[in-house]
């Protein structure tokens, strides 16, 4: 009997250790993606911002 409880504690200690690894990599996985998902959210911003300033600085020259 003992030793099915040893082999028992020892099963769930790999599955906690098994969960904690696969909960870090989900975070890995999900911070990369929001890394990731985050700069191609940034691009069309950065473009629109780029354009705006050479819509802005072709303006003023107009006016002058």
């Amino acid at each position: 009997m003992a030793v099915m409880a040893k082999l028992g504690s020892a099963v769930s200690a790999t599955k906690a250790l098994a969960e904690v690894i696969i909960i870090n990599k989900t975070q890995e996985i999900s911070n990369a993606f929001s890394v990731k998902m985050f700069f191609i959210m940034s691009i069309p911003y950065r473009s629109t911002y780029n354009s705006g300033k050479i819509i802005t600085q072709a303006r003023s020259t107009i006016c002058q």
